[in-house]
């Protein structure tokens, strides 16, 4: 298990008989770290379209680089109101996840990356050759997902 961890390197089979206390400590590293890769800080911004949609933002994706925020999102909505499109039309949506991009100086704002979550288990990711979108003005006298999530991110202040 732990050579599919990192990668299929094979470090068991490096470490001598005598190195078992080196195998423990490189297990405990690998078990910490993939770990805290994995942890993800969901925070609601609330509900739109008419409570409809709860909105959230993962603020342990959040990177910054000057004006530029990007971060993931995710948009789960209430049981049996929202469906895919084309092929997916008959599946009910459980939760939308994106990758996103903002320049908070120029309030705009680009989706970066998108998959789909359906109530039957199964998904359906974007294809890559679809991003990142252009850059576009973020609405800022609106109450959409997009711009809630805009004004938390931009706001939002490392700890």
């Amino acid at each position: 298990m732990l050579s599919h961890l990192v990668g299929g390197i094979e470090l068991f089979e490096a470490a001598s008989v005598k190195g078992s206390a080196m195998k423990y400590r490189i297990l405990l590293v690998c078990f910490f770290v993939s770990g805290a890769a994995d942890a993800a800080d969901w925070v609601s911004l609330g509900k739109t379209d008419e409570g409809r949609l709860e909105n959230f933002a993962d603020v342990s994706s959040i990177r910054i680089d000057a004006a530029i925020r990007r971060g993931s999102s995710k948009v789960v909505p209430a049981p049996h109101t929202l469906t895919g499109g084309a092929e997916y039309s008959s599946k009910w949506i459980s939760q939308i996840s994106y990758s996103f991009a903002f320049n908070c100086s120029e309030k705009s704002g680009r989706v970066e990356g998108f998959k789909f979550y359906f109530d039957d288990g199964t998904s359906y990711l974007d294809p890559p050759i679809h991003y990142p979108k252009p850059w576009l003005p973020v609405a800022l006298d609106s109450d959409s997902n997009w711009t809630l999530l805009m004004k938390f991110i931009c706001a939002w202040t490392p700890k």
